[in-house]
C-alpha cells in the first residue's frame, strides 16, 4: 500500500471537508440532508416503545361523567381540531364533552362539540359506529395522527385510555398493545362498519383509539372487543343480514376496527378532507391561516398575515427598565428543539447589553412570559438570538433559508411588523410597504424601504407571508442569508 499517497489523500478531504463548513450554504445542504433522511425513514418500522410515544400524542380521551372513552386527533383546520371516535363513546347523547389533549408536558382539558354522529338506525351504508367531535384550541398547536390503508402482511398495535384499573393498566393512562398480526380482513363490512380483526385485547374504554401499523401510520379505529360470553354467529354478520363465514374460533378471538378507508370514501365525512392516493390513504391539509409550518400562498391577504403575525411575533421584555412597560423590541420564533426549547430572532440593538430579559406573544389571550437567554448578540450583523423554554406548542413558520432575492423588484410589496406603544399598552403593528431599492449581488445582498411608521425593531414577510428578514431601524431589511453566518448548526437542525 502507497501510505504517502493514502495520507495525502486524507489531508484533501479533511481540507474539503472544512472549506465546505465555513460555507453558509452548507448549513443549507446539511438541513436538506437531514430532512431527507427523515423522510426515507418514514418507511421503517417503529419500535412498540416509538409507536406508544406517537399514540400518546394522537389520542385524545373522551369524557363522559365517570366513564370515559378514546378518539383520534384525525385532521384540523387552523385552530379547530377534528377528533375521530365510536358512536358508543358518546353514552349521554349531549351536544358537547369534556375532553383531554395531551402537550408534550401536560393534558389539556378542553370542551370538544359533536359534529356529526352517525344513527344507529339508519341506512346500512350509514351504520357506521362513528362519531367527529371538534374543539378550538388558539394558542396550543397539536400534532394529527397520519393515516395510511392497511396493507397485507403489516401487524397492528391498538392504543387508549383503558378503564381497568388493575395491572397491566394504570387506570386513565395511556395503554398500547404490543403488535400482533391481523387475523382477518373480512371481503365487505360488517354491520356498524367493523371489517379488520386482530389478535389484541382491546379493553373497556379503548372504543375510538388508533390502530397503528408498524410505520406509526393509522389504519383503522378501535371498537369492538372480544365478546365475553353468549358468541354465536348472530354477532358477526355483514351489513345486508348474512352470516360472516369464517370460523367462529377466528371471529371471536378477535378484537374489531373500521378500516381507514371506510372512513375516507363515506360521502358524509367529505369535509375532514381526506383522500386516497392511489393504492394509499393519505391526510391531506385544509387550506388554513395558521398551520405549522406556516405557508399562506401566492399572495395573502391582510387578514391572513394579522394572523400569522400574531402567531410567530413576541415581544422582548426587560424588567430592568424605568418606565412601566419595559418594552425592548419585537422578534420572531424561528426554531423550536425537542423538550419545549424555542428561538428567538431580532434586531441586535434589542438587547445591546447583557441583561436579564423576558419574551411573551402578542396573542391577548396568552399572557405567560418567559425568561429569555442571549445565545449569540453580533453587532457587525444588526441580529441576535435569543433562547427561551415553555411547555405550550408554539408555531414556528416557514422560513425559506435560501430566499432568492431576485424574486423581489423595486415596489415589490412587503409587510412590515412590529410593536408601537400606545399608552401603557404595546401593540402589534402590521404595515403594508413597498421595497424602494433591491441590491443583489455577490458581494451585497440590501432591500431597503420606506420606515414611516419608525420601528426600532421587527420583522419583514413578502406578499406571500415568507420571512424575508429582519427589520433594521436604519430603514432597510437584514436577510435571512446574514442569519446564517450566526447561528448554531444545532439550531437550523431542530426545525
Amino acid at each position: 500500500m502507497n501510505w504517502r499517497l493514502l495520507i495525502l489523500g486524507v489531508g484533501f478531504s479533511c481540507m474539503l471537508l472544512m472549506r465546505l463548513i465555513e460555507t453558509p450554504n452548507f448549513l443549507v445542504l446539511a438541513q436538506t440532508i437531514f430532512q431527507l433522511s427523515l423522510t426515507q425513514k418514514s418507511s421503517i418500522p417503529l419500535s412498540e416503545s416509538n409507536l406508544c410515544k406517537l399514540a400518546k400524542i394522537n389520542t385524545v380521551r373522551i369524557l363522559d361523567g365517570e366513564f370515559w372513552g378514546s378518539g383520534i386527533l384525525i385532521q384540523n383546520r387552523g385552530t379547530v381540531y377534528y377528533i375521530l371516535t365510536n358512536r358508543h363513546v358518546l353514552k349521554g347523547n349531549k351536544k358537547s364533552y369534556p375532553i383531554q389533549v395531551f402537550d408534550g408536558n401536560n393534558y389539556q382539558t378542553y370542551e370538544a362539540n359533536v359534529s356529526k354522529i352517525f344513527s344507529k338506525n339508519s341506512s346500512a351504508e350509514n351504520d357506521l359506529d362513528l362519531a367527529i367531535l371538534q374543539f378550538n384550541s388558539p394558542l396550543i398547536s397539536y400534532q394529527t395522527a397520519e393515516i395510511e390503508q392497511w396493507r397485507q402482511g403489516q401487524k397492528v398495535l391498538a392504543a387508549g385510555f383503558p378503564m381497568t384499573p388493575n395491572p397491566p393498566h394504570k387506570r386513565g393512562n395511556i395503554f398500547c398493545t404490543s403488535l400482533a398480526d391481523v387475523s382477518l380482513q373480512l371481503k365487505a363490512p360488517m354491520k356498524q362498519g367493523y371489517q379488520l380483526g386482530y389478535y389484541l385485547e382491546v379493553q373497556n374504554g379503548m372504543s375510538g383509539g388508533p390502530l397503528f401499523n408498524e410505520q406509526g401510520k393509522v389504519v383503522g379505529i378501535n371498537g369492538k372487543g372480544r365478546p365475553a360470553i353468549f358468541v354465536n354467529r348472530n354477532l358477526y354478520l355483514y351489513r345486508d343480514g348474512t352470516q360472516v363465514p369464517e370460523p367462529l374460533e377466528v371471529l371471536k378471538s378477535s378484537s374489531w376496527a373500521i378500516p381507514i378507508q371506510t372512513i375516507v370514501n363515506h360521502r358524509d365525512l367529505q369535509f375532514l378532507s381526506l383522500k386516497r392516493d392511489g393504492n394509499n390513504v393519505t391526510s391531506i391539509p385544509l387550506p388554513t391561516t395558521i398551520k405549522t409550518p406556516v405557508v399562506l400562498g401566492s399572495q395573502a391577504s391582510n387578514e391572513n398575515i394579522q394572523k400569522l403575525a400574531a402567531q410567530i411575533t413576541v415581544k422582548i421584555i426587560r424588567p430592568s427598565l424605568s418606565d412601566s412597560i419595559k418594552f425592548s423590541g419585537t422578534g420572531v420564533i424561528i426554531a423550536k428543539k425537542h423538550g419545549g426549547i424555542y428561538y428567538v430572532l431580532t434586531n441586535s440593538n434589542v438587547v445591546f447589553t447583557q441583561d436579564y430579559y423576558e419574551v411573551g406573544t402578542y396573542n391577548q389571550l396568552d399572557t405567560k412570559q418567559y425568561p429569555a437567554k442571549i445565545i449569540s448578540n453580533r453587532p457587525d450583523l444588526k441580529l441576535a438570538l435569543l433562547q427561551f423554554s415553555s411547555s405550550i406548542n408554539y408555531k414556528v413558520p416557514f422560513i425559506r433559508y435560501s430566499y432568492n432575492l431576485n424574486t423581489l423588484t423595486q415596489e415589490s410589496s412587503i409587510y412590515i411588523i412590529g410593536a408601537t406603544i400606545l399608552g401603557k399598552t404595546i401593540q402589534l403593528n402590521i404595515t403594508p410597504s413597498k421595497l424602494t431599492k433591491v441590491v443583489n449581488s455577490q458581494n451585497e445582498a440590501k432591500l431597503m424601504y420606506n420606515n414611516s411608521i419608525n420601528l426600532s425593531s421587527g420583522i419583514i414577510l413578502d406578499e406571500s407571508g415568507n420571512l424575508i428578514g429582519i427589520h433594521s431601524s436604519t430603514g432597510d431589511v437584514i436577510p435571512l442569508n446574514d442569519f446564517l453566518k450566526m447561528v448554531p448548526p444545532e439550531v437550523l437542525m431542530s426545525n
